[in-house]
């Protein structure tokens, strides 16, 4: 049976799928409390490595009560994550073993942002320097019109009920590789896509931009590909 994303790994050794649940949407300010990632080498449906923990917030700190009605996260539940150190040395073991590394996340520049910050705190941003990145809304809004979450991509490729938990991190990851395949099988252009990044001409270019990566303005209606500029 063909691999949907046998483009992608002719040029990667490996596809790490990560989504991010957080305390806020300043991500100088705020925190990662939720971390999902699988990680597959040459065969998209067999997870290699994975993370899926909450993660406990600084001392002194506390949800807002939007977050906790938006993920369903609360703050005793993390009073059982892991912490910062731990969610570090995750991290960086997903992102440091020897091989060529693509990153996929949706909106990729929200969770990027966060994850550099935090990578940040322990002087190791350079990690994300020695990957790729794809971000499959990117490629969405190539193909669709307005709005472009992950769940309005899931329901145009028929995946809602691959989607467990929506708003937690492990489960939006899953979504997200399989609407990349769902892509893949539609249009097989996506490795035109990787380290490309749309943005709304209306706000710019949000959060931490990442070195490696091509931002071009990304209108709702245009009818050229975004890799086409």
């Amino acid at each position: 049976m063909r691999n949907p994303l046998a483009s992608l790994f002719s040029e990667f050794d490996e596809i790490i799928v990560f989504d991010i649940e957080t305390s806020g949407l300043d991500h100088k300010k705020d925190h990662i409390i939720d971390f999902g990632l699988i990680s597959y080498t040459s065969d998209s449906d067999v997870e290699n490595y994975i993370i899926n923990d909450l993660v406990k917030l600084p001392d002194g700190r506390f949800l807002p009560p939007k977050i906790t009605e938006l993920t369903g996260i609360t703050d005793a539940m993390l009073e059982s994550g892991i912490d910062q150190y731990q969610l570090f040395d995750k991290i960086y073991r997903a992102f440091t073993t020897p091989s060529r590394k693509l990153v996929v996340a949706y909106n990729a520049q929200f969770d990027l942002s966060f994850l550099y910050q935090f990578l940040k705190r322990f002087n190791s941003t350079k990690i994300l320097d020695e990957v790729s990145f794809l971000d499959p809304m990117t490629i969405f809004k190539d193909r669709a019109s307005y709005p472009h979450r992950l769940i309005n991509a899931m329901n145009r490729y028929l995946l809602e009920d691959s989607l467990e938990n929506k708003h937690r991190a492990y489960d939006d990851a899953k979504a997200t590789i399989e609407v990349l395949k769902a892509m893949a099988d539609e249009e097989d252009d996506i490795i035109n896509y990787v380290n490309l990044f749309g943005f709304n001409p209306k706000y710019g270019v949000n959060y931490e931009p990442i070195a490696k990566v091509r931002y071009i303005p990304q209108s709702y209606y245009s009818k050229e590909k975004l890799y086409n500029y």
